[in-house]
């Protein structure tokens, strides 16, 4: 089963790829997210071979997990009788073409699914795949708490895999130790042109470049990219620490995005450092678990009516949490552990926070399903595209920090 990511258009080489998967043809021309998601699992159900699951961002696999649980019924439903959901917005062309040659009324693999979606969705995905030996997707830096919460749940007994780091642009590396964590990648050094910026200089419009053995083991770099045919060369937004070689091909980390470091007063905290410490707060609040997070400086409040009376700088934290959030009721003590765990993290936020440069973290916690909204707010407001959306963990924009404050609980 692939669930949503960016391909070319329908070509020769891609109909190899679709071959290899459950979805049909005919369903990569629907281009809502919700109702291919849909069409993703419905023909996913009806194969109960599946061996592994690929796509984009462990996120995708996670939501495809809890539209599982929303619509089992009516996806049983329509593998029982052999039809599709008439409630989906697809052309009714493309219904016939699914419906008359990949829809046969299947009661047995129904009553099988029926079974076991009683039973609840601990573990669910090798229950209804009984082969099913890994989910391939981005699993890095802040994908990482989908991943746990994949394997907590959904995915409980499923092997993850990061095989691939890139873009639609260009393959930048190949994942060559499945079990190293972090994640590794081998530069695929003739998929693109790859040229290294010392992190100290990623600041300047046009910092100096390295080329491949130039680079030194233990330090930081932000790619750039030039593309096969040398008609797009750009910076590629990613930091990557060089950990290894193989041969002369250097083997990296990813390390963070350019833009989201928070860097109120020359600290430089990356988004790793603060998913750790609100990770590590939150699995000290009793009955709640982390589902999703993001932040900002308080300087974006600038100018606003919303600008805080504080004449110190500090780092705005907004986090959605599932379980029974009617009796949370968290100490002073312990809504002040991020900012605790932050500190362990990250020697120059200790040394300001200690100096009085940076105030403490401000946290609100912010209503059930903000982030789905907040993810439907971006593409609707960006042009940017669904298969492709990372959530900002950094907020740059005031009508997103905006949309975050109107959600606080």
């Amino acid at each position: 089963m692939m669930g949503p990511v960016s391909s070319p258009p329908p070509s020769p080489a891609m109909s190899i790829v679709y071959l290899l998967t459950t979805t049909p043809f005919p369903a990569y021309e629907v281009y809502s997210e919700p109702d291919v998601l849909y069409l993703h699992l419905l023909f996913g159900l009806k194969d109960k071979k599946i061996a592994r699951i690929d796509t984009s961002f462990a996120s995708m696999a996670l939501t495809a997990g809890k539209c599982l649980e929303e619509k089992w019924e009516q996806l049983v439903d329509d593998i029982r009788v052999g039809r599709i959901d008439p409630k989906l917005n697809i052309d009714e062309n493309i219904r016939w073409k699914l419906v008359k040659n990949y829809m046969k009324p299947d009661p047995e693999r129904a009553n099988e699914l029926e079974k076991e979606f009683k039973k609840g969705f601990d573990g669910i995905f090798k229950r209804i795949w009984p082969n099913l030996k890994v989910i391939i997707c981005a699993t890095s830096g802040t994908f990482s708490m989908y991943v746990e919460k994949l394997e907590q749940s959904y995915a409980r007994g499923c092997a993850f895999f990061s095989a691939f780091y890139g873009a639609t642009e260009a393959l930048c590396g190949v994942n060559l130790l499945p079990e190293a964590r972090p994640e590794r990648y081998t530069v695929v050094f003739n998929s693109a042109f790859f040229e290294y910026i010392p992190v100290a200089n990623s600041g300047e419009d046009q910092p100096k470049t390295l080329f491949m053995e130039e680079v030194k083991l233990g330090e930081e770099y932000e790619l750039v990219v030039t593309t096969l045919n040398a008609l797009y060369r750009f910076r590629f937004g990613d930091v990557v620490k060089v950990v290894d070689f193989v041969e002369q091909a250097p083997v990296v980390e990813l390390q963070y995005r350019v833009g989201q470091l928070l860097n109120v007063h020359g600290e430089k905290t990356s988004e790793n450092a603060l998913l750790s410490a609100v990770c590590k707060a939150v699995k000290e609040w009793p009955g709640v678990s982390l589902k999703d997070y993001c932040c900002a400086e308080s300087v974006l409040l600038f100018g606003s009516n919303k600008e805080s009376e504080s004449t110190v700088p500090y780092y705005i934290v907004f986090i959605e949490l599932e379980g029974d959030l009617s009796s949370l009721k968290l100490t002073d003590k312990q809504a002040e552990l991020i900012d605790v765990y932050l500190r362990a993290e990250t020697y120059p936020y200790e040394s300001f926070r200690r100096k009085g440069a940076i105030g403490p973290i401000r946290l609100h916690i912010v209503k059930p399903n903000t982030f789905e909204e907040f993810r439907n707010y971006i593409i609707n407001n960006s042009g940017a595209s669904a298969n492709q959306l990372k959530i900002p963990r950094a907020l740059r924009r005031m009508d997103y920090l905006d949309f975050m404050l109107g959600k606080i609980l």
